[in-house]
């Protein structure tokens, strides 16, 4: 299942229509979402660009950096069970707010 997981999330990604995302969020609040992923993502992920300790999972920054992240792409990632995060339900609001964070650090 693991290794099937990028074109999982690539198939979610394009089946998930882009103005429902949009939608959704333009509503989101990336302050808000940085204080939820501290609750959240804090344990496995480095939050902000500061962040220099060691995490078992990829560093927002460096998830922002890829030019192939979408919006679609991240909430069907966050909504797609897989091994290696915990899969508590975050509402969907919630859940714009953490992707408007995360976007919130790609570079210009």
């Amino acid at each position: 299942m693991h290794r099937f997981l990028p074109a999982l999330v690539l198939a979610l990604a394009l089946l998930t229509p882009a103005w429902s995302a949009r939608a959704q969020q333009d509503g989101a609040d990336p302050r808000h979402g940085f204080e939820l992923a501290r609750g959240w993502c804090a344990d496995c992920h480095a939050l902000a660009p500061s962040d220099t300790a060691t995490h078992t999972g990829p560093s927002f920054q460096s998830i922002a950096d890829q030019p192939a992240i979408t919006e679609p792409m991240l909430r069907a990632f966050l909504r797609t069970p897989h091994a290696r995060m915990p899969m508590d339900r975050i509402p969907a609001q919630e859940t714009d707010d953490i992707i408007a964070y995360i976007l919130s650090l790609r570079h210009k």
